[in-house]
């Protein structure tokens, strides 16, 4: 865990297991030259106790010469404001203590915690009960990597009494926290209910379970190096969205059930650490099912369910609500062309092409039957029945002519059908004459504007797909 040189942040509370802990590092750091600081949360939950654990802990650290750093959290109020328990609420702010002073603050390389063999034990008993993945039943590890920081826990091997008894051959005194004693928290309740009975059954059952939780975790490690090659496989960025990704159901689903969690876990907890292993489920179901669905995380993350592929985005609300308030007031006009003119507009990220002839130059009648070409992103309309083109992005209660007799349909609903994705609905082109919308750009055309026989001149619309661009003009 710790090589000569090192630099390691102890979490010390006060507590004999991190009293300990700071004992056994404060040797090592003479021996092995280590740069050994110490960091202790003051959780302002206890009162005048936890400002007496404060004082305990700064007075262990003057009489050895480790500095030591003290940070005062109001966890109780982080708790309400996230609407999370008090033991989640003190374990997040502990990790992003930890990282901050690690990292951000004073460089240390690993960060040490004083969790011990039956601490394992109860976690892993813990996440049996409320329900888990195979990250649950790996208790807690000996190493984990947070974020570039390592997490180390030297005493993981050994016991509670084994600590308490090192302590008093040390003559070492540690301070109690008087809330272990009552079982209002699961873990306490756990371990002065639950551990003892099991004990019962068999003296060695911590011990046993914390091996079984060691097997886990290297279970674990193989499906993390699965899942992290299929992620680089089939998760994608999506471009300019900072830090959003999208992820084929399709591939998902084909993944054994236990591949598959874990690859949605780290998919998720890449961006919303503090992921549940409910929201694991519910983001799995999600791959199953229709598109629109969609999860919230913790944090600023959601996930949405599209046609083919899930996306992890960032935000509350509507997926996109500064796309949605551009779209409403983007609008471009083409003024009146001439037969052998061309004019390229470039509106939102598509590059949409112009050009007039008269019919006598272009393709034979046969070939204008439909109004479009091989798909809809190119199609030949009828110019003598317009005066000016529009190009817009939709607006609530579009609709377009869907038959000659004027039957129409919502472009809504039309979208919806194309198996437009949600998230792009809004940034699909519509392009209209006289007020009637007679090309939803690669999707559908008008036939109100068919080329016919009588027709003179010919427009011919359409997309520039090999060539992408942001903003809205003519060239």
């Amino acid at each position: 865990m710790l090589k000569r040189g090192d630099s390691v942040l102890a979490g010390v509370s006060g507590g004999a297991d991190s009293v300990c802990l700071f004992l056994l590092l404060d040797w090592l750091a003479k021996e092995w030259e280590l740069s050994f600081e110490v960091l202790h949360i003051h959780h302002g939950i206890r009162g005048a106790e936890a400002d007496e654990d404060e004082r305990f802990v700064r007075s262990l650290c003057e009489s050895r010469g480790v500095r030591c750093y003290v940070e005062r959290v109001d966890v109780p109020a982080f708790a309400r404001r996230e609407k999370i328990g008090l033991e989640e609420a003190g374990r997040i702010v502990r990790r992003r203590l930890y990282w901050h002073y690690a990292k951000e603050g004073q460089k240390a390389a690993k960060v040490a915690l004083a969790h011990h063999r039956d601490d394992c034990a109860e976690s892993m008993l813990l996440s049996l009960v409320r329900g888990t993945g195979l990250a649950g039943l790996c208790g807690i590890r000996a190493r984990v990597k947070l974020e570039d920081t390592e997490i180390i826990r030297p005493l993981l091997c050994v016991s509670r009494a084994e600590i308490e008894a090192y302590l008093r051959d040390c003559g070492q005194s540690w301070r109690t926290d008087s809330s272990n004693a009552s079982d209002d928290y699961a873990r306490n309740f756990v371990r002065n209910q639950v551990m003892p009975m099991l004990a019962r059954a068999n003296p060695q059952a911590a011990a046993h379970m914390a091996q079984t939780a060691a097997t886990m975790g290297q279970v674990k490690d193989f499906m993390e190096a699965k899942a992290d090659g299929f992620l680089r496989e089939h998760a994608l960025s999506i471009e300019g969205s900072g830090g959003e990704s999208g992820i084929d159901k399709a591939a998902l689903r084909s993944l054994s059930p236990a591949l598959a969690g874990e690859v949605m876990h780290r998919w998720l907890a890449d961006c919303s650490p503090e992921v549940s292993f409910g929201q694991v489920r519910a983001a799995l179901r999600l791959a199953s099912g229709g598109a629109g669905a969609r999860i919230d995380l913790p944090g600023e993350y959601f996930v949405e369910s599209g046609y083919e592929k899930l996306y992890l985005r960032k935000g509350r609300g509507s997926s996109h609500p500064k796309i949605k308030e551009k779209a409403a007031g983007e609008v471009f006009f083409l003024p009146k062309m001439q037969p052998g003119e061309t004019k390229i507009v470039l509106f939102g990220r598509q590059k949409i092409r112009f050009s007039v002839d008269f019919a006598r130059n272009c393709p034979g009648k046969g070939d204008f039957d439909t109004g479009k070409e091989k798909d809809f992103f190119s199609i030949w309309v009828n110019y003598d029945r317009i005066d000016k083109v529009c190009v817009r992005f939709p607006k609530p209660g579009d609709r377009i002519a869907i038959s000659k007799d004027g039957k129409h349909k919502k472009i809504a609903r039309l979208l919806i059908d194309a198996k437009v994705p949600r998230e792009g609905r809004e940034r699909i082109p519509v392009v209209l004459a006289r007020d009637e919308i007679f090309w939803v750009v690669g999707v559908r055309d008008c036939p109100l504007f068919f080329v016919d026989e009588d027709t003179v001149q010919v427009l011919t619309c359409s997309v520039v797909r090999d060539e992408m661009a942001d903003g809205a003009g003519i060239g």
